[in-house]
């Protein structure tokens, strides 16, 4: 075994290995019954589209012109874990479990779950923002074109 894990996680590395196998071979299955474009439609569009989702999200709330960037000289958790910004993408904040604009929450306090944050009596996301001082640049710009700006800003 890795001496990346202790032997709790493990334990968990081995339970997602045999999940990740267990699906494999579901999908499998599902491509013998019902064949390769029944099982893409179904599930792989689906799951294409989830990550890109993520991907975009991830992007977004780590690419800013107000986001300093650090050498590895003055680098540390904690202005790595402020490196970043939450973004308000409207209904899909709830769609995509409050992920979308308590990212800054996540990177301080990563064991909390985003859906969670209300449930736990966490202050709101306003409230802990201002207290960090940042901002959630909020916009109400179309995503395509905040996606846009936010690669257009960040070329070197």
């Amino acid at each position: 075994m890795s001496p990346i894990f202790t032997e709790r996680e493990r334990e968990q590395v081995l339970l997602s290995d045999l999940g990740l196998i267990a699906v494999a071979y579901a999908v499998r299955q599902a491509v013998l019954a019902n064949g390769a474009a029944w099982v893409m439609c179904i599930y792989g569009v689906p799951v294409l589209a989830i990550n890109a989702f993520f991907v975009l999200f991830t992007y977004l709330h780590h690419t800013h012109l107000s986001m300093p960037h650090y050498d590895s000289t003055e680098s540390d958790w904690i202005k790595g874990a402020l490196s970043t910004i939450d973004r308000d993408f409207g209904f899909l904040n709830r769609v995509f479990h409050h992920v979308t604009h308590t990212h800054v929450l996540h990177h301080l306090i990563s064991y909390i779950p985003h859906i969670m944050q209300r449930r736990q009596g966490m202050p709101s996301n306003q409230s802990w923002v201002s207290i960090i001082r940042l901002t959630g640049h909020p916009s109400s710009k179309p995503c395509g074109e905040r996606l846009w700006n936010a690669y257009i800003s960040s070329q070197m």
